[in-house]
């Protein structure tokens, strides 16, 4: 997973414009070559394969950020990348136009785009664990927003949303609980 998971805020500088006609597209980026490289190195299968895993759309949330201002949030929780390397993401803000789609869709103008700063991905015998959630991130979850929050571990490094006198919350207990039912029906746990 990338941890902590990407939120961007969307700040709209004309009252007339409404988010809702907004998406956001994410991929992934080789920050030394300065080029898209979400698509695994070709292979023998008929399909290509995604190097970057998880939802990569996002469409706006609305909610209150750590300092309970109300701004107009895009998360994207669930991405992860398949091979250890170092790379960015790259963020594109689109607006839809529903009256010119058809059933084969439309193309939508592109009316910004951003990247993040490069990041590390690692092999999962060299992970570290993940990191506390931030103030942001449990702030957006106790608001509804599908977004994980995670007490951390150890050995991962801080981050900067820590609580001050160092208490991490875990407000996705139940949500963890939740998601592996499903899979672990009438299997028994591995230890």
């Amino acid at each position: 997973m990338v941890d902590p998971p990407p939120i961007l805020v969307l700040d709209i500088d004309e009252p007339h414009d409404r988010a809702e006609t907004y998406v956001v597209h994410c991929t992934l980026w080789n920050p030394d070559m300065d080029e898209d490289d979400s698509a695994m190195p070709v292979s023998t299968e008929r399909r290509q394969q995604r190097r970057l895993m998880g939802t990569n759309i996002a469409s706006p949330f609305y909610g209150k950020d750590e300092h309970n201002v109300e701004k107009c949030f895009f998360t994207f929780p669930d991405l992860s990348v398949r091979t250890p390397g170092t790379y960015s993401l790259r963020f594109t803000l689109v607006v839809l136009d529903y009256r010119k789609m058809g059933t084969k869709g439309c193309k939508a103008p592109v009316v910004a785009t951003v990247k993040s700063n490069a990041f590390q991905v690692f092999n999962a015998k060299d992970f570290r664990g993940m990191r506390a959630s931030t103030a942001l991130t449990k702030s957006l979850k106790a608001q509804g927003c599908l977004i994980p929050v995670k007490k951390g571990n150890s050995r991962a490094r801080p981050t900067d949303g820590d609580d001050d006198d160092g208490n991490d919350i875990d407000m996705d207990d139940d949500d963890e609980e939740d998601e592996d039912k499903p899979a672990n029906r009438g299997k028994k746990p591995k230890r």
